[in-house]
């Protein structure tokens, strides 16, 4: 702390003090006066200092993490490894789904290879003649009754674990996507490398300026539930901080926008709030979305009332969990306990009526309090 000192020529207790109240902005500020002052008083660890305090302070432990830069040899090594080896669990997952498929598909290949050359045989003869006899027709027509009776049965029952496994198949194949294509980005120098000071710098800005992010956590674990996002807690990398947008987009979006687009980019796409002709949109919705303010309705300016598309809700986050339901369960109404809190979807217009009926409270606690209420009415 001498050399600082020396370079302010402030006391200790006062060159720390004003270190801590410099706001994220001011620090990137501060770091370009020069090389060194600035880069000396606003290094790498002072990002890291007030990244974990401001972690810490917002209770985002468990649901946020970011990349920190390896002081040792050992330190290092041991990332590598746990990086190969998740690259590897991802390979081995792809390739047993493939082998899977593959031996599926072979036996049923050979199960149904001897009745389908049976029935082309029998159509074939059928289609020469020109007419069938009683004992043509009748078990073709025989199959066909048990082939729909079984495309019906399959559609009643199999649904929901058909949906399952195309959604993984589809995050399998995004996966692999993003790393070539970020891969050939990077090599034909589309993208900058985004460095550990900017990406610090940038997070840090995030954090502290997204607001009370007490409540994004219960969205968070629900969203994971659902199983939209693979594990927790989320490690935030180079491509999360530039889906968020510039400065001047991330400052006009509500609180409860700024926080979710910080890992939207990770969910399905019909989740992920975008930017068509500079306004927000969620998903591949050609629609904006549409925050009402309070001097409209009255509702907490953190998380306010959304509309999109013919979509209106009591806010940004119910509209968030009525999609993730609509996306997951093909717009069944169902209720799930988490933490014990209930997340539910109810009737658009029915949560825009008691929320214009209800008295503005404060931002941290509202999703809180509806939770609670719909618990209650659940349970009664």
């Amino acid at each position: 702390m001498g050399d600082r000192s020396y370079l302010l020529g402030l006391p200790d207790d006062v060159s720390l003090h004003l270190l801590r109240c410099l706001k994220a902005d001011s620090c990137g500020a501060l770091r370009a006066t020069s090389m060194s002052v600035g880069c000396h008083l606003v290094n790498e660890d002072f990002f890291t200092g007030r990244l974990d305090a401001a972690i810490r302070t917002n209770g985002l432990n468990s649901v946020l993490s970011y990349r920190k830069r390896h002081k040792t040899a050992q330190a290092s090594l041991k990332a590598a490894c746990r990086g190969l080896s998740t690259a590897i669990g991802h390979l081995g997952s792809l390739a047993a789904m493939i082998i899977g498929f593959s031996t599926a598909s072979a036996i049923l290949f050979a199960v149904l290879l001897f009745p389908l050359q049976w029935l082309i045989q029998k159509i074939l003869a059928v289609r020469i003649s020109g007419s069938a006899t009683f004992s043509e027709w009748f078990p073709l027509f025989l199959i066909g009754a048990y082939l729909n009776a079984f495309k019906a049965e399959w559609a009643r029952r199999d649904v929901v674990k058909m949906r399952e496994m195309m959604m993984c198949f589809g995050d399998v194949f995004v996966w692999v996507a993003r790393l070539v294509w970020g891969g050939l980005r990077l090599a034909i120098g589309i993208d900058k490398r985004m460095s550990q000071i900017e990406y610090l710098m940038r997070l840090l800005y995030v954090i502290e300026e997204g607001g009370c992010w007490e409540p994004i956590v219960p969205l968070i674990h629900f969203v994971r539930n659902c199983g939209m996002m693979p594990s927790l807690p989320i490690v935030v990398t180079a491509d999360d901080l530039k889906a968020v947008g510039s400065r001047a987009v991330f400052d006009a979006r509500p609180g409860a926008v700024r926080q979710y687009s910080l890992f939207s980019r990770r969910l399905v796409y019909t989740l992920r709030v975008g930017r068509v002709d500079n306004q927000d949109c969620l998903g591949s919705s050609s629609q904006p979305m549409t925050y009402q303010t309070p001097g409209v309705l009255p509702s907490a300016a953190f998380d306010p009332p959304t509309t999109c598309g013919n979509r209106a809700l009591s806010s940004f986050t119910d509209l968030i969990v009525h999609s993730a339901y609509h996306d997951r369960y093909d717009g069944r109404v169902i209720a799930r306990h988490l933490d014990e809190r209930v997340f539910t979807t109810i009737d658009a217009g029915q949560q825009l009526a008691a929320q214009v009926a209800a008295q503005p409270g404060p931002p941290g606690g509202a999703i809180a309090r509806r939770l609670t209420s719909v618990k209650r009415s659940l349970l009664n």
